[in-house]
């Protein structure tokens, strides 16, 4: 017992801090997105650092929006508040007439694809790299997300199709078809609303030109939500935010499918 003393206190004390951490789920309403997803007044801080104060912005349903501003200013923070991981200490954020706090969030978030900036990929075959492994998912819906993720001809052309290797973090593969690969694997699922997160960054202009091609290609499917730096992203949005001083301000916006001048003119902060 008192070699072993030490070890069961500590296991106590994470089991203690992981059921501290556990998130409490609140709303029972299935979500749906058909009209829009907004931050109305948003206030949120880190400690005792406000990051997002009295933000006000909305992506409108088969818009594609992309975010912008400098490093630290929220961006990021926008998208985490919009999958639930983070929850605003004012203001509230709206799917369609919903209040997000009475919302089912494990089927908000099963609505939702992401595009993380790192691309990882599987030392495994294509169609692994979309799935996951995950078994509901057939070859009808792998190619359907590939040729969705502008990838679907190239695919094609692989010795083995989707099942052939694309080699130890994709190595046999360019940074640009690493990332439609990415692309792919989030709109599998059929998401709501896409979500990328810097997934450009690394791209030269060619095959970053290629990915907003892609995503304007996307426009009026599903929604989509682009944080970056790049202007070749920025200026392809339909519509692109500048998040400063804690303030989301409207810096681009087109009205070229469907949202009318004067209501998508309304949400400037």
């Amino acid at each position: 017992m008192v070699t072993f003393e030490s070890a069961y206190w500590s296991l106590q004390e994470k089991i203690k801090n992981a059921e501290h951490e556990q998130e409490e789920v609140l709303g029972t309403a299935k979500p749906s997105l058909e009209r829009s997803v907004r931050l109305d007044d948003v206030s949120f801080r880190y400690g005792k650092h406000w990051v997002l104060q009295e933000a006000s912005l909305e992506l409108p349903a088969g818009f594609f929006t992309a975010i912008t501003g400098a490093s630290g200013t929220g961006k990021t923070t926008v998208a985490d508040l919009l999958i639930g991981l983070l929850r605003p200490q004012k203001g509230q954020i709206w799917i369609d007439d919903q209040a997000f706090s009475t919302i089912d969030i494990r089927s908000w978030r099963r609505m939702i694809g992401y595009v993380p900036q790192e691309t990882l990929l599987l030392h495994d075959t294509v169609m692994k790299n979309v799935t996951l492994g995950a078994p509901e998912f057939s070859e009808q819906d792998v190619e359907n997300a590939l040729v969705a993720a502008g990838i679907g001809d190239f695919v094609a052309t692989l010795p083995q199709g989707m099942h052939t290797t694309v080699g130890e973090r994709g190595g046999k593969l360019s940074g640009g078809q690493r990332q439609r690969i990415s692309i792919a694997r989030a709109l599998v699922h059929k998401p709501s609303l896409l979500i990328l997160d810097e997934a450009t960054s690394g791209l030269d202009p060619e095959n970053e030109t290629r990915i907003c091609d892609t995503l304007r290609g996307l426009r009026g499917k599903l929604t989509i939500l682009a944080i970056s730096h790049q202007p070749t992203l920025i200026n392809a949005a339909d519509r692109a935010y500048r998040i400063q001083d804690g303030k989301a301000v409207l810096t681009v916006n087109h009205t070229d499918i469907g949202v009318d001048s004067e209501h998508s003119g309304a949400v400037q902060s």
